[in-house]
């Protein structure tokens, strides 16, 4: 069974927020059904560790000097993974 959350908000019109009249705030019930979990951290699926790769002067530019692989156990968008260089 999924986890259900149960939170009451405060809420008021957005245009009372920048108006002198008197506004009323409204209470509403809001119940969060949680689908996923980000549970499991990606994983490095390569190994040596550290990743060391030596690019050969003659590498032909555009061509695969090494590829980083990970991989995550959860469903769904939580198990992406995603790489980013950064300088």
């Amino acid at each position: 069974m999924a986890p259900r959350h149960r939170i009451r908000l405060a809420v008021r019109p957005s245009w009372a927020v920048h108006c002198e009249c008197r506004s009323d705030w409204y209470l509403v019930r809001v119940e969060i059904t949680v689908t996923d979990v980000n549970d499991n951290v990606p994983e490095w699926s390569m190994a040596p560790v550290p990743y060391l790769a030596v690019v050969s002067p003659e590498a032909v530019p555009g061509s695969l000097v090494y590829q980083l692989l990970a991989r995550d156990d959860d469903g769904g968008d939580n198990g992406e993974v995603e790489f980013f260089l950064f300088r």
